[in-house]
């Protein structure tokens, strides 16, 4: 269950933030429950996901820093083609392991 929480606290919670825009890694994340969830006087802002430490933060207004388009590309490309396999849900979790490593190396 996901708790509303202040991009004040994520930040003060998490040393390393990736922003990824709305519904861009669903197939990637579809298998990460999100910890938390912003919203504000425009309602829903962006849910938050913990991996390896890492915060990434998705939806309409995501905090952090942005994820380079084709490295995020590849690996919701590669995700999607996982999921029409059978079986292939601890393939889709090393994935977004090796997802978070190649950012933080761009980062």
């Amino acid at each position: 269950m996901k708790t509303k929480v202040t991009n004040k606290e994520v930040r003060g919670n998490f040393s390393t933030i990736i922003s990824i825009g709305y519904c861009r890694a669903y197939t990637l994340l579809r298998r990460i429950s999100p910890f938390g969830y912003n919203c504000g006087v425009y309602g829903w802002n962006c849910d938050f996901y913990e991996v390896d430490g890492v915060c990434i933060s998705t939806g309409y207004r995501p905090v952090g820093k942005n994820v380079d388009y084709n490295i995020l590309n590849k690996y919701e490309k590669r995700a999607e083609e996982l999921s029409r396999e059978q079986n292939s849900d601890e393939k889709l979790d090393d994935l977004v392991h090796e997802f978070i490593k190649e950012v933080i190396k761009e980062l």
